[in-house]
């Protein structure tokens, strides 16, 4: 096979990780000399594919003559170009079965930072995220989206509570309860909704932690109760 014809089955390869849920999250945080090799590996996978179907077919059919039809009369062109069509075929019925958000996750899980992680992990168990910022504001929400790895530039919660830190103890002092707004929108009329998102820029935020109102507000009054 000519060297150049190689170039079908290492952009399919390029495809199939560029595009296919299940990898491209992970792929577009590695190195891009990890990525030429990923890619070549699995190039040479669908053109090996490619031979075997191209291997049987052609016993039985006369798919050299179909494929001379289309393409120039070059050896093995019809093969190199099947292996993209594989890689490209493979891709979309793979997302078939595959949704963002999930692989999105599964990405997080594995090569996430720990933000990313906590995050993800709030977007999912829809579970309390307390978000303390650089300026000693704090929100306490739920993360309504997930980025992907390596791209956390802006994070958007649903905000229930927020404040800010005291200056000198640094314990959260609660000033607003969005919940309450809510549920009075709510009850003016049932049919009514509201987006109440924030979006905070990433890079503002100085700590990032799972939050339990119920555990918060039990452990309060302990406190106050040993101090009294």
């Amino acid at each position: 096979m000519p060297w150049n014809l190689l170039i079908f089955p290492l952009i399919g390869g390029y495809y199939f990780l560029h595009t296919c849920k299940r990898f491209r999250f992970y792929h577009l945080r590695i190195e891009r000399q990890r990525l030429i090799f990923n890619s070549t590996i699995l190039g040479t996978f669908f053109l090996s594919l490619s031979f075997i179907i191209t291997s049987i077919v052609s016993n039985q059919t006369c798919l050299d003559e179909v494929i001379s039809s289309i393409l120039p009369d070059v050896p093995f062109l019809g093969t190199s170009f099947l292996s993209f069509i594989l890689a490209f075929v493979m891709t979309h019925l793979i997302n078939l079965f595959t949704t963002t958000n999930d692989e999105n996750f599964r990405a997080i899980s594995k090569i996430g930072n720990e933000l990313e992680r906590t995050i993800a992990q709030s977007y999912t168990d829809m579970s309390l995220l307390q978000l303390t910022l650089a300026n000693g504001k704090f929100y306490v929400g739920i993360a309504t989206k997930i980025g992907a790895p390596g791209d956390l530039s802006y994070l958007t919660i649903f905000p229930l509570y927020s404040g800010y830190r005291d200056s000198e103890s640094k314990e959260l002092i609660f000033n607003t309860d969005y919940t309450s707004a809510y549920e009075s929108y709510k009850d003016n009329d049932p049919t009514n909704d509201i987006i109440m998102n924030v979006v905070i820029k990433c890079d503002q935020i100085i700590t990032a932690t799972p939050f339990d109102i119920e555990l918060y507000n039990k452990f309060n009054e302990e406190e106050k109760t040993t101090s009294d």
